[in-house]
């Protein structure tokens, strides 16, 4: 049985700018932040209505810390109360050294760090931010303390090349890695950068694991909780896996997104995302059918927020698998 995520934007700001990147991370700007006791009113919903992990997410997650002092508050109640079987958690790492006693004494599983080059100068151009040794010492800092630290790389033109780069990174660093392709859609972002950014098919990186990789396993495997795209598996060791996320595989659509001007668009249905202001975003390309049930929590109306993240769970479980109906336009 599918058993969809639930993906948790609890800061709207970032310390980083990404020159690929929506404005919030999932894509809404917002003008305030949940507090924790609504935080902690919509998860315990959430858990409820079946959703079965938890992705803490941004912006920039651990600014939450940084400013109002309760991010790992939020996680410690979530991993007590045991509302998700798993909770994870994305941030870019350039906090990750400064918290990281907290962050692995939180009640996360797992810890993905953002990180899409092994190269310094293309690292800053990207980003914005002349900060990539504070990453990787981020990175050192929790692994030495036993945590699970993924690694995902957005992969265009840009950085395609240094793919190998990055996957000698992982392995030094004993860190899986996950390829992600570049999403085609309008950025938010009018800058010069952004143009020069396109979608570029995987077959370089395939080719190039099957020169030079010829004795490790490959499978494929669904996201964690059954939706999305099935990613191609490279085992190079226990300590280090390849993942990579590729949407000519296919992806999950429902019934709506047929209708949809964007469909069969490239990311399509993988969770059910809650945004920093308190709305349901159910796909990342779309803005105009966010549901709110901030206000709902505020007037106390917790029959309607059940309603909502309830159906919204619905919405993903009555998802079908397509393959290979996804083809880029560029």
């Amino acid at each position: 049985m599918r058993k969809p995520h639930l993906r948790l934007a609890v800061m709207n700001d970032c310390n980083l700018s990404c020159i690929y990147c929506r404005a919030g991370g999932e894509g809404v700007i917002c003008n305030e932040v949940m507090s924790k006791d609504e935080i902690m009113k919509a998860l315990r919903i959430a858990g409820k209505a079946g959703y079965s992990y938890l992705k803490v997410t941004g912006g920039e997650p651990l600014l939450r810390e940084e400013i109002y002092q309760d991010l790992f508050d939020i996680i410690s109640s979530v991993a007590k109360e045991k509302l998700f079987a798993g909770i994870g958690m994305v941030t870019n790492g350039l906090l990750l050294k400064k918290y990281a006693e907290k962050t692995v004494n939180s009640g996360i599983d797992s810890l993905t760090v953002s990180l899409d080059t092994a190269d310094k100068d293309l690292y800053k151009f990207i980003t914005g931010g002349d900060c990539f040794c504070d990453v990787i010492d981020g990175i050192k800092a929790v692994k030495s303390m036993g945590m699970k630290v993924n690694i995902n790389a957005v992969i265009s033109n840009l950085n395609i090349d240094g793919v190998p780069a990055l996957i000698d990174l992982a392995k030094t660093l004993g860190v899986d890695l996950k390829l992600i392709d570049y999403v085609e859609f309008g950025s938010t972002t009018d800058g010069n950068e952004t143009k020069q950014l396109h979608y570029v098919p995987f077959d370089r990186i395939y080719n190039y694991l099957e020169e030079n990789f010829t004795d490790i396993s490959k499978e494929m495997e669904f996201p964690y909780g059954g939706l999305g795209t099935p990613m191609a598996v490279y085992t190079f060791s226990d300590e280090c896996k390849l993942y990579i996320k590729d949407a000519t595989v296919g992806t999950n659509y429902n019934e709506g997104c047929k209708q949809c001007d964007n469909y069969p668009c490239q990311d399509a249905l993988i969770s059910m995302r809650i945004t920093a202001d308190g709305q349901l975003k159910k796909c990342l390309i779309r803005d105009d059918n966010l549901v709110p049930f901030l206000d709902d929590i505020r007037c106390g109306r917790m029959e309607e927020v059940e309603r909502k993240i309830s159906s919204s769970w619905g919405e993903l479980i009555d998802t079908e698998y397509c393959p290979g109906i996804w083809r880029s336009k560029s």
